[in-house]
């Protein structure tokens, strides 16, 4: 997946209202500034644009709103095979998320599945410094599926493929990441 591409995709699932595309100039300018490292241009327009886009923004300066995109979009762009499961792990979350703040469990589902594209543990691909703050995340917006991974004892994303290969009935993933599993040309070879 090239980077515009992941920034593209990334953004697209942050949105509620999907009905218009992103705005092309949009997607290029964000583009320009991650791929040169140009932190210095004045992103006070562009992050109103994207506030426009979706409330997931609103809270945001614009170089936090850039460092996420370009944390998240890198993340895809290094690994993208677990995009194949994208659909599926949303559900899977989906199924567990908090009604009450659907909304921003929506959000940190999308980012979860992203974050799954990452070849470390999914607490320091989501950005977190310890593992406390992603057992916190799910406990808080998928409780239901927190109180699964029972005394918290296995990892979040080995836990997540485990639910997701138990709710769709294939064989126990043998690796907490695709990337590094023996069966993983079965899974990618279409």
């Amino acid at each position: 997946m090239d980077k515009l591409a992941a920034i593209s995709f990334y953004m697209n699932g942050l949105r509620q209202e999907k009905s218009f595309p992103i705005p092309t100039d949009l997607l290029e300018n964000i583009h320009v500034c991650i791929v040169n490292e140009n932190h210095n241009v004045d992103g006070s327009l562009l992050i109103q644009r994207l506030r426009v886009l979706d409330d997931y923004w609103l809270n945001m300066t614009w170089d936090c709103a850039l460092n996420d995109i370009a944390h998240f979009s890198q993340l895809m762009v290094n690994n993208p095979s677990p995009l194949a499961f994208y659909e599926d792990l949303m559900d899977l979350l989906q199924m567990h998320l908090l009604m009450s703040d659907k909304q921003q469990a929506l959000w940190w589902a999308h980012k979860i599945v992203i974050a799954c594209c990452g070849r470390t543990h999914l607490y320091l691909d989501m950005g977190f410094k310890e593992r406390q703050s992603i057992t916190a995340l799910f406990t808080q917006y998928f409780p239901s599926f927190a109180s699964k991974n029972i005394d918290n004892k296995m990892r979040w994303k080995k836990f997540l493929y485990r639910q997701f290969c138990l709710v769709a009935q294939l064989p126990l993933c043998p690796t907490a990441s695709c990337s590094q599993c023996p069966s993983y040309q079965e899974c990618y070879s279409g």
